[in-house]
């Protein structure tokens, strides 16, 4: 994808602008696809085929393990193990495999400043879900859960682009050597929009400090 962007680049930036490094370009294109899931995930997975098909390889099901089961004051709290640290956001929920119970995430503050409040509990139509020490607690008015599956999207790997040396990008350690290259794993079909994001990223940033260095100018001019 280097190649590619920086060909997107320069059809946009002014001549003269100055270049990215490929480190430079890893944080570029990395920045670019997140931005890029943000906006199908607003825009919601299933509404068609693309938004599905450009995400479906950093989406998959998952069934969490029972832990155990707590009653409270007005509340059942039951406890799922899951590896929470690599999901990026939970989609679809299914609970005792019940499609009609609603399942909103809360925090623990919530959940405590409102225990004692009867207009917000949890409904046998609508339980509650926190994540919390790498598991998945659900919260419900009582109901015994046997089972728990959600549909996620996992954090996507950074985009590495070849010539970048080893360092950590967005919490990865890329440790691979200057020879190979982490490409996007977004189905291929989001590649060309994830390249024209990163180049008008670049070309914003450069925009941006030209702008600054401008005013900065203008400001010690008047002084």
């Amino acid at each position: 994808m280097l190649y590619e962007v920086e060909l997107a680049y320069e059809s946009l930036a002014s001549g003269g602008a100055p270049g990215y490094e490929p480190y430079q370009w890893s944080l570029i294109l990395t920045k670019a696809q997140l931005e890029f899931i943000k906006e199908i995930v607003g825009q919601g997975l299933y509404v068609d085929q693309y938004n599905s098909l450009v995400l479906s390889p950093i989406t998959d099901t998952s069934e969490a393990t029972y832990i155990g089961s707590y009653s409270i004051p007005n509340s059942y709290l039951v406890e799922f193990d899951c590896e929470i640290d690599s999901i990026y956001r939970i989609l679809r929920e299914t609970v005792n495999n019940d499609t009609k119970v609603v399942i909103s995430p809360r925090d623990l503050d919530f959940i405590e400043r409102n225990l004692d409040n009867p207009f917000k509990n949890p409904t046998n139509t609508n339980f509650w879900r926190i994540l919390h020490n790498n598991n998945i607690i659900i919260v419900t008015e009582g109901t015994s859960i046997n089972s728990y599956e959600f549909d996620y999207i996992k954090y996507p790997r950074p985009i590495v682009a070849p010539g970048t040396p080893t360092t950590v990008i967005d919490g990865f350690n890329y440790d691979s050597g200057l020879d190979t290259q982490w490409d996007c794993e977004l189905h291929k079909a989001a590649h060309p929009e994830i390249i024209n994001k990163a180049a008008r990223i670049a070309d914003n940033y450069i925009k941006d400090i030209q702008d600054w260095q401008m005013k900065s100018a203008e400001d010690n001019r008047l002084k």
